[in-house]
């Protein structure tokens, strides 16, 4: 009935990472994007997560249901070439999702 959610800066992720454009196409896993109208690719089969720095840590319970966390004043800024993960952890009978709003600056 927990879940715990962390925002890692930099991480490696562990697994067989696969990256999906959020928009456009790519040929190499993520790292170049073509047609793109963003510059997000997102990955759901990384396993583990090594290195990075921790920048946002919480816990949800299953009795919040939904949980909304402003992490505007962390001012979060990803450069050419930097990654973010968030990753969610939580028990084998329960199970979890994220979604991310952002803003790219153009």
């Amino acid at each position: 009935g927990i879940a715990a959610l962390r925002v890692y800066k930099g991480a490696t992720l562990g697994g067989t990472p696969a990256f999906t454009p959020f928009s456009g196409s790519t040929a190499d896993n993520g790292v170049t994007l073509t047609s793109a109208q963003s510059v997000v690719s997102v990955d759901t089969a990384g396993t583990t997560i090594t290195g990075g720095t921790k920048i946002f840590n919480s816990i949800v319970s299953r009795s919040q249901h939904s949980a909304l966390f402003d992490t505007t004043n962390l001012d979060i800024l990803i450069m050419p070439g930097e990654s973010v993960t968030f990753a969610v952890q939580c028990g084998a009978s329960s199970t979890a999702a994220v979604t991310v709003n952002w803003h790219e600056d153009t």
